[in-house]
């Protein structure tokens, strides 16, 4: 696949187990705009041409810097070692006072059908800009071998649940256990720079991953916050809506996992074919690599409505579709590995997003800022459309 279709999901099928449903009032105590739990780091993160975001990242004694992609959809952490990749930054195991190898083989496959091979590792790893770096021991795969389908990346920071590291400690999990934040929470906002394949940069206000604490003051309406229960027992951050729509076409419970590590949204096969079967009556649309329909405006095409009990997530149609030169294309994929959803960055740049792993929940609060969505000829070529 190409760079843009990048996906984290490691699984063509889901078992899941439901945990009894707790009410929002004993999850939550206050909704407050702001709040720390022990010491807390900041990380600006790095737009790349709206396919994907990296932060720092800094591995071993001393430490060696690395720009990670920030994978909700995942849970490995991991590096190339030196002189196995292409990459600018590889990790040198010898040049770091405190490595250890744990000489436990570790293999890692992806859904874009990338996989790597290496070691389980073990160093100091610190994370947050200028004078909120914290650190700590923890656990990180050195990969030595593989082949990536999509983006060439230098790593992968994984944030999802350690069942899907093999209930390898994650480096939230890490945090905790050695007392530097006193609650396993983050919290992402990735924010808009412009047309995809354009360019890439922090912006006015970059993205962020902050760990320990959340600010919905800065990047978000503080008078949108939803919180939802999630089920984590398959190790993603999970949930199933009740009902969703797209335009005509309704779904009822959907599953769905929250993936920053993907770039597009990913639909089970039928409810994809039924829409685009939908909106193709009386309209001249076709289907390759992705839905392109003839249109002058965001008004001539739906958005989609994610619906929970006494609350509805919304991605409306400049965000849900790209325009260019009177034809617009519908942002989703068919997932071809399941019946479940994939909700990346698509999603995910409309929403603040704290992630509680003790209580399993997260928090949503619509993000500040945004750009109509455009794809220039140049990006197509660039993304392989043409």
């Amino acid at each position: 696949m190409l760079v843009y279709f990048l996906l984290s999901l490691s699984a063509s099928s889901l078992h899941i187990e439901m945990q009894p449903k707790r009410s929002l009032k004993d999850l939550v105590h206050s909704l407050v705009s702001k709040e720390s739990f022990g010491l807390q780091s900041q990380s600006a993160l790095y737009n790349h041409e709206e396919i994907y975001y990296t932060g720092k990242v800094w591995i071993g004694e001393p430490p060696q810097a690395f720009e990670l992609l920030i994978d909700t959809g995942s849970s490995y952490t991991w590096v190339h070692q030196i002189n196995t990749s292409e990459q600018t930054h590889e990790f040198n195991p010898k040049a770091s006072r405190s490595y250890q190898n744990l000489t436990k083989p570790v293999s890692l496959k992806y859904g874009d059908g990338s996989y790597f091979k290496g070691y389980l590792s073990n160093d100091t790893i610190a994370i947050g800009d200028n004078t909120t770096q914290i650190s700590t021991p923890a656990n990180f795969v050195l990969i030595n071998s593989g082949n990536s389908s999509s983006v060439d990346i230098e790593g992968i920071l994984g944030l999802g649940f350690k069942k899907l590291s093999n209930n390898t400690s994650t480096l939230i999990d890490s945090l905790y256990e050695n007392g530097v934040i006193k609650k396993k929470i983050f919290a992402l906002y990735l924010n808009y720079l412009g047309p995809i394949g354009d360019k890439g940069g922090y912006g006015d206000l970059p993205s962020s991953l902050s760990i320990g604490e959340y600010d919905i003051d800065k990047y978000a309406d503080k008078n949108t916050i939803r919180t939802l229960n999630i089920d984590s027992s398959s190790g993603f951050w999970l949930r199933i809506f009740d009902e969703v729509h797209i335009g005509k076409v309704k779904t009822k419970e959907v599953t769905a996992i929250f993936d920053s590590g993907t770039t597009l949204l990913y639909l089970d096969y039928f409810t994809f074919a039924a829409f685009y079967n939908s909106i193709s009556n009386g309209r001249n649309c076709i289907y390759s690599t992705l839905i392109m329909c003839v249109c002058d405006h965001p008004n001539d095409v739906p958005g989609m409505k994610l619906q929970v009990p006494n609350h509805e997530f919304e991605i409306p149609p400049e965000r849900l579709w790209y325009f260019e030169e009177g034809v617009c294309y519908f942002l989703a994929m068919p997932n071809d590995g399941g019946d479940f959803w994939i909700l990346g960055d698509v999603f995910l740049q409309n929403y603040y997003t704290v992630y509680d792993m003790d209580e399993s929940t997260i928090m949503f609060a619509k993000s500040l800022g945004g750009y109509l969505r455009s794809l220039s000829i140049i990006a197509l070529v660039y993304l392989g459309f043409i």
